[in-house]
């Protein structure tokens, strides 16, 4: 009788260590090892391409991090750690049109692994504007063709602004051109140009009505080329196809014509 008691004591006693093993594990299972952490569960942190993102937690052994496959973009400064006080740094190389989350993942020896989510936020493109697309234009152009185009390449431009402020405060703010900037009595400059913006136009009785909208030019509608001459000797023309109502291409066009013609 006895005999069975201690046996049955052994299996109880036995049977009670696995029970406490096995609860240990589960404990395990459910613990990350990390308290104290900078993030909330179930928050995404938010990170930009300006400035580094750092979260920080206590781990309860020596710690490795990883970010999830498929999100390249997100990048970690600090991969690994030891027990204690640590700090997890993270950057972004490049900008993104949409919305982008990447998950973090920590894993501590003995525990299971931790995580927690970081979102990039979309930026818009910007948009450009007409006067942005002739803005470029004539930089590219005064590059290559200004006389003082040594000085302008040192120029820092705000291609974003109105043509008129672009092309006036580029200019004006050089100290080379002289003579193409001419000082006026009221301490401000005036630079010899014919790249003027048109005002709109209207139709009278000596001018057909063309449709324009407002936009920088010499007032010229369109040129054509001709080839005059033999196969083997000739000379290109270009060949101005019209002028706007109102530009200074069609004053001068009405001043040389013959008073009989107009």
């Amino acid at each position: 009788m006895k005999h069975v008691n201690y046996l049955s004591f052994f299996l109880l006693a036995l049977f009670s260590i696995s029970f406490i093993s096995c609860s240990d594990d589960d404990d395990n299972k459910l613990n990350t090892g990390i308290t104290n952490q900078s993030w909330t569960e179930g928050k995404s942190l938010e990170i930009s391409q300006d400035n580094d993102l750092s979260v920080s937690f206590n781990a309860a052994a020596k710690w490795v991090a990883s970010v999830t496959s498929g999100a390249d973009w997100c990048k970690l400064n600090t991969t690994s750690g030891t027990k204690g006080q640590s700090t997890l740094k993270l950057s972004v190389s490049t900008s993104s049109t949409t919305d982008r989350t990447a998950r973090i993942s920590i894993n501590i020896d003995g525990y299971s692994p931790a995580s927690f989510e970081v979102t990039q936020k979309g930026t818009s493109a910007p948009q450009t504007t007409e006067d942005m697309e002739i803005n470029a234009k004539v930089d590219e152009y005064l590059r290559e063709m200004y006389l003082w185009n040594d000085e302008y390449k040192t120029l820092n431009l705000d291609h974003n602004k109105g043509y008129e402020d672009f092309f006036y405060d580029a200019l004006g703010s050089m100290t080379t051109n002289t003579l193409d900037k001419k000082a006026t009595a009221d301490g401000k400059y005036t630079l010899f140009s014919y790249i003027q913006k048109k005002n709109p136009i209207g139709s009278t009785r000596s001018t057909q009505w063309v449709k324009k909208e407002q936009t920088y030019s010499f007032g010229i509608t369109g040129a054509d080329v001709r080839a005059i001459g033999s196969e083997d000797n000739y000379t290109i023309y270009f060949f101005v196809q019209g002028v706007y109502p109102n530009s200074r291409q069609h004053e001068q066009v009405l001043n040389e014509v013959p008073q009989s013609c107009k």
